[in-house]
């Protein structure tokens, strides 16, 4: 999304909390329909405590309204500013949500050519290259999207710090396209020379790449330091330790760490609610990756159903394709 849109939206969101505490819902409700970028909306459209403010609106149909103006805002701010990054970077965000994967890689190829140029042009830049390594992978391209996210990850690390997400990426991107030793040397060496450029999750978020890589290979007795280290991490969103478990196979340990999430703060309630939501993955090799696999037999256990009872919601976004 245009950064000055996207910055509005989080304004709006804020806005739209404190009205339903002020017990104002039709003053929330219209700040809901201003948002314009659907990242933003999903939240208020699976979580039980905006009810209020959509009254009888289909979440759907709020959020088909919302991809619209997001389709037209992504693609009007780009024509205006071709060669600028941010531009490019939202509009193949958008461009992935609704599944036109080919379209989004293609728009970023141009970036790809120079990608020192276009990550020191703009910070965006690194997670434009990441984006479009995403799309590569969505569009059955898989060996395409490493190589161009080896190109990205062979930039300096010390130059560019930032650059540490990415690189977590790319191994948790090796175990999804079947090239989990790749994963574990590129986890080890992450671990071992760059996790100071890394925040917590980002640690984490390290050792469940490695569990992951791990337990592709068969080598699952070889997780349980990684394991340990996750579960002293208590991070506020936990899901870099239930995908762990879901890469080792344990659904019942995977659903009650989801129980325990729902019952916990509300930052890590929305992310669990996001990370159930039925993104419609069935048709793609993306739902049989094991994390995705895992989510969606999570999602239709009754526990987990009874858990999100007077929390939210799960929904199927007929969105892509």
């Amino acid at each position: 999304m245009p950064a000055a849109t996207s910055y509005r939206d989080s304004l709006r969101a804020i806005l739209v909390e404190e009205r339903l505490t002020s017990n104002a819902p039709a003053e929330a409700a219209r700040l809901i329909g201003l948002i314009d970028t659907s990242s933003a909306l999903l939240p208020m459209l699976v979580l039980d405590q905006f009810d209020r403010a959509r009254a009888n609106v289909d979440p759907i149909t709020l959020l088909q309204q919302t991809l619209a103006r997001e389709d037209r805002n992504t693609a009007d701010t780009l024509a205006a500013m071709p060669a600028n990054v941010r531009s490019a970077f939202d509009r193949v965000e958008y461009l992935q949500v609704v599944g036109r994967n080919e379209e989004a890689a293609g728009l970023v190829e141009p970036f790809s050519r120079d990608i020192g140029a276009t990550v020191a042009a703009d910070r965006t830049g690194m997670w434009l290259i990441n984006s479009g390594a995403n799309a590569l992978i969505a569009a059955g391209r898989p060996d395409e999207a490493m190589r161009l996210m080896s190109r990205l990850t062979a930039l300096s690390v010390t130059e560019h710090p930032e650059l540490i997400g990415p690189i977590i990426n790319r191994a948790e991107m090796l175990v999804d396209v079947g090239r989990p030793a790749e994963a574990l040397d590129l986890a080890l060496r992450t671990d071992r020379e760059m996790s100071q450029h890394a925040n917590d999750y980002g640690r984490a978020s390290i050792a469940r790449n490695a569990v992951c890589a791990l337990a592709a290979l068969a080598r699952p007795s070889e997780a349980a330091s990684w394991m340990t280290r996750l579960r002293e991490a208590r991070l506020e969103n936990p899901m870099p330790l239930i995908a762990a478990t879901l890469c080792l196979g344990d659904l019942d340990a995977a659903e009650a760490l989801v129980i325990s999430a729902l019952r916990g703060g509300i930052s890590s309630r929305r992310a669990i609610l996001l990370s159930l939501q039925d993104y419609r993955l069935t048709p793609t090799a993306e739902a049989e990756w094991p994390v995705n696999r895992g989510l969606s037999a999570l999602r239709d256990r009754p526990a987990v159903r009874e858990a999100l009872r007077g929390l939210g919601r799960t929904l199927s976004f007929r969105i892509a394709g």
